[in-house]
C-alpha cells in the first residue's frame, strides 16, 4: 500500500479494531510517509507514536533515524536537525539515546551536497567519535568537489583517531587521485594498499570495484602487469569480479609480450561466466601469434567461436599457416574443418 492516505486509514483502522501494532508497523508507516515526501505528516505520525500505542511504543532511535533519513533525502536538513534536538528531548523521557549509525544518516546527506564543515559540526555536537563509514563519506565528499588535500587530511584523521582504513577508503582517493591524472600518487596508495592485503580483510566496506579501473589501466599502459594482476587477483579472493578489469590485463599482457599470462586470464574470465569481447579475442590472437605460441591462438580461436565470435578469413589463414610449420596436423586439420563450416 503506497499512498499514504490509505496507508494511514487502513493503520487507524486496525486500531480501532482492537489489533496491537509492533514498533516495525510504526516504522513501515514512516517509511510510507517519507518516501512519499510527506515529511510534516511524518513528523505528525512520530509524534503520535505514544497517544497511538497507549505508551507501550516508545521513540525508539529506529524510529527517529527513519524521519531523520527522509529529511535528509529531500535535503531539508535544518528540519532533520530539528529532529534530533526533540531526540535529546526524548532521552529524559524514553531512554532513546541517538548512536553513530543515526547520525551517519545526516552525514550522509549533508556530504551529498557539500555541506561536510556542516557534518563534522554535527557529529561533535553529538558527541561522537566518527567511524569508518562516517570518514569515508566525508573523503568522499572533498573528493567529488576536487579538494583531494582535504580528503587526505581526512584520511590521516582516521589514523590518529586509530579508526580502520579500509578498502573502500583507499578507492576513494585512489579514484580522486586518477580523476586528477595523479597516477603516481595513486599507484604508491596501491603499493600500501596490496602490502596491507586490504581487500582480502572480512570487516570493512565492499570495495568500490569499478573505482580501481582507471589506476589499472595505468599500471598496464607501463607494463606493471605483475603488480596489476596482483591486485586483480587479490580483488577475485575477496569474491568481487570486475569484467572490464579482466580486459584491461589481457591486453596490457599483450602489449608487453607476455600473452601466454594474457591467454590463462581469458580462460579464467570465461570460467567465471564472462563474455570476452571480440577485441578482447582479436588482440590475445595477434599476440600469441607474434609470440610463436599457434597452439595457444588455435585454443583462443575456438574460444572466440564458442563465444559466437567469427573471425576474418586472414585470422584462420595465419594460424593455419603457423600450425602447418610446427607441424601439427591435428591441429591443422581440426582448423580446416572450422574454416570450412564456417
Amino acid at each position: 500500500m503506497k499512498a499514504p492516505s490509505n496507508a494511514l486509514h487502513f493503520f487507524n483502522w486496525t486500531l480501532k479494531t482492537g489489533f496491537t501494532h509492533r514498533e516495525h508497523s510504526y516504522f513501515l508507516m514512516l517509511e510510507i510517509f517519507g518516501r512519499a515526501r510527506n515529511l510534516n505528516s511524518a513528523r505528525n505520525f512520530l509524534l503520535s507514536i505514544p497517544a497511538k500505542s497507549n505508551n507501550a511504543i516508545p521513540l525508539t532511535e529506529k524510529l527517529f533515524s527513519s524521519l531523520s533519513r527522509s529529511y535528509g533525502n529531500a535535503r531539508l536538513f535544518r528540519e532533520s536537525i530539528e529532529v534530533f534536538e526533540l531526540y535529546d528531548e526524548m532521552l529524559k523521557t524514553y531512554g532513546a539515546k541517538p548512536n553513530l549509525y543515526t547520525f551517519n544518516i545526516l552525514i550522509r546527506g549533508f556530504c551529498m551536497n557539500s555541506r561536510m564543515d556542516d557534518a563534522f559540526r554535527l557529529l561533535e555536537r553529538g558527541g561522537f567519535v566518527p567511524d569508518t563509514c562516517t570518514f569515508n563519506m566525508v573523503m568522499n565528499a572533498h573528493c567529488n568537489v576536487g579538494d583531494l588535500s582535504k580528503a587526505f587530511k581526512v584520511f590521516e584523521k582516521m589514523k590518529e583517531l586509530k579508526v580502520q582504513q579500509d578498502s573502500a577508503s583507499y578507492s576513494v582517493l585512489i579514484r580522486g587521485l586518477c580523476q586528477k591524472l595523479d597516477f603516481g600518487m595513486a599507484e604508491e596508495l596501491i603499493d600500501k594498499f596490496l602490502v596491507k592485503e586490504i581487500l582480502l580483510c572480512d570487516d570493512g566496506s565492499t570495495p568500490i570495484v569499478a573505482a580501481y579501473n582507471p589506476i589499472l589501466e595505468y599500471l598496464c599502459r607501463n607494463g606493471k602487469m605483475k603488480k596489476a594482476e596482483q591486485f586483480l587477483r587479490q580483488l577475485m579472493r575477496r569474491g568481487k569480479q570486475n569484467p572490464v578489469a579482466y580486459k584491461t590485463l589481457i591486453l596490457g599482457h599483450c602489449k608487453k609480450g607476455t600473452c601466454v599470462a594474457g591467454h590463462k586470464l581469458l580462460v579464467l574470465m570465461l570460467r567465471r561466466d564472462f563474455l570476452p569481447d571480440l577485441e578482447t579475442y582479436e588482440s590475445l590472437i595477434e599476440a600469441l601469434l607474434q609470440k610463436g605460441e599457434p597452439y595457444l591462438a588455435h585454443d583462443t580461436l575456438e574460444m572466440m567461436l564458442k563465444s559466437s565470435y567469427l573471425p576474418g578469413s586472414s585470422t584462420f589463414q595465419r594460424i593455419l599457416t603457423e600450425l602447418v610449420k610446427q607441424g601439427s596436423a591435428l591441429e591443422s586439420a581440426s582448423l580446416v574443418i572450422l574454416m570450412l563450416k564456417k
